[in-house]
């Protein structure tokens, strides 16, 4: 045989045997990806964007089928617009972060809950009693509650010794709270004229936990009409302008709460968990914490973030990704990472991080205590362009009392009336 084609069958020999591996070793198929859209930016001050990325890049590393792209929002209402628009061009996200009442454009495309494995992984019966009221559209839980927000009651102990009140003093009820802030409104007049019991949240949303525990309910669904002007309502709008106007303890609106904790103006604070951190970043000590003080019964106003998946090719993939997210244990450091509270009862049971992060931090357990009285609007009217409508006309109506100490009947008629004929006007044209 030739020199040259003896060369060129040692060739093709070496060849074949660097192919043959190749030929006989599958190909692992493409991971499935998971496009994850979140509302947040990816600044150092979006706690919550980073927490989902610590666990998304956790889940990427192990995931051997799976691979979630996690998609920085804006970090303003801009980002619903950019969801709107793109699940109405037909490529929405796999899954996407928006609030308890998902977006009315996006309904169409979502996946229920109820229809996957994951019912069975979060069980309904497991959530805060305001979730499972709340979580269900036309018979179907399309919402996966991930956080929420609620208020409670911050207070600095050394006003309270400073006005020879025992630390028990904290108050319990709307009429300790009164007692309270007269005594603190005597000292206001005569030596610290910037001296305050309490500061509120000026809007909707701060108003609410007063309405709530002074019995009102802002809708009546035999009726299908909005409640505003209630004798409930009016109690808890008196007890609101009358501390700030007639009996002056309550701070105004407009007020520099910052300033106030600094100079040690403040003895209490109808606050959100995330300011627990913000009183020890001015003063450099942590405030006291306990639930707002109750009425006829207790009551607070919780919101949060809600994680919904879509009908996409890759659904499935989405589906095993949050059965691995939602683990008791990944779910739980993410609520601490972020500073947020729980929807879940069941993870004081399961999860040994989030149990030992209750055992050495009051504020948590604070919260989850007052997010068990927590509420919204009814559902009925809240689910409707309507709902927004409602609140604002509740925030104008306290506002124009305590701002213009206009008679607070007349301020509530007045919102009753408006609220109502906005509501018909809708509920007419959706009959049509």
């Amino acid at each position: 045989m030739k020199k040259w084609l003896i060369c060129l069958l040692i060739v093709i020999l070496n060849i074949c045997a660097v192919m043959q591996p190749l030929t006989i070793t599958p190909v692992s198929a493409a991971k499935k990806t998971v496009d994850f859209w979140v509302i947040w930016g990816d600044a150092p001050a979006f706690v919550e964007y980073h927490a989902f990325k610590r666990l998304v890049d956790e889940f990427n590393k192990q995931s051997s089928a799976v691979q979630v792209n996690l998609v920085v929002g804006p970090g303003d209402y801009s980002y619903f617009d950019k969801l709107i628009v793109a699940t109405a061009a037909g490529n929405p996200p796999d899954l996407f972060v928006d609030g308890i009442d998902v977006h009315q454009e996006l309904l169409s495309v979502l996946v229920p809950v109820d229809e996957t494995n994951l019912a069975k992984h979060l069980d309904m019966k497991n959530y805060v009693p305001f979730i499972q009221e709340n979580a269900v559209y036309d018979g179907h839980w399309y919402t996966i509650p991930w956080s929420l927000g609620t208020q409670f009651l911050l207070y600095n102990p050394k006003v309270f010794e400073e006005l020879g009140l025992p630390g028990s003093a904290v108050p319990q009820t709307w009429a300790d709270l009164d007692r309270i802030g007269m005594k603190i409104a005597g000292v206001n007049k005569s030596s610290r004229p910037d001296l305050y019991a309490l500061v509120v949240q000026f809007d909707a949303w701060g108003f609410e936990p007063w309405i709530w525990q002074a019995g009102g309910r802002l809708y009546d669904p035999a009726k299908r009409q909005v409640t505003i002007n209630t004798p409930q309502v009016l109690k808890a709008l008196r007890f609101l302008s009358e501390g700030v106007n007639a009996k002056g303890y309550i701070a105004p609106p407009g007020n520099d709460t910052g300033w106030l904790i600094k100079s040690g103006n403040l003895a209490m604070w109808q606050a959100l968990p995330q300011h627990y951190n913000i009183w020890r970043q001015i003063t450099g000590e942590y405030p006291g914490v306990t639930l707002l003080p109750k009425d006829a019964e207790s009551g607070t106003t919780v919101g949060g973030w809600h994680l919904y998946m879509t009908n996409t090719p890759d659904r499935d993939a989405t589906v095993e990704f949050l059965t691995w997210l939602t683990d008791p244990e990944r779910h739980a450091r993410y609520l601490i990472e972020s500073g947020t509270v729980t929807p879940r009862l069941d993870l004081a049971q399961k999860s040994a991080t989030f149990k030992d992060f209750l055992a050495q931090h009051v504020e948590a357990r604070v919260a989850v205590q007052q997010v068990m009285f927590g509420r919204m609007l009814h559902p009925a009217v809240r689910r409707t362009p309507v709902g927004p409508e409602v609140e604002r006309l509740l925030e104008e109506a306290f506002m124009t009392v305590i701002r213009n100490q206009e008679a607070p009947e007349r301020a509530l008629q007045k919102a009753d009336e408006a609220a109502n004929a906005r509501l018909k006007q809708w509920l007419e044209r959706k009959l049509k």
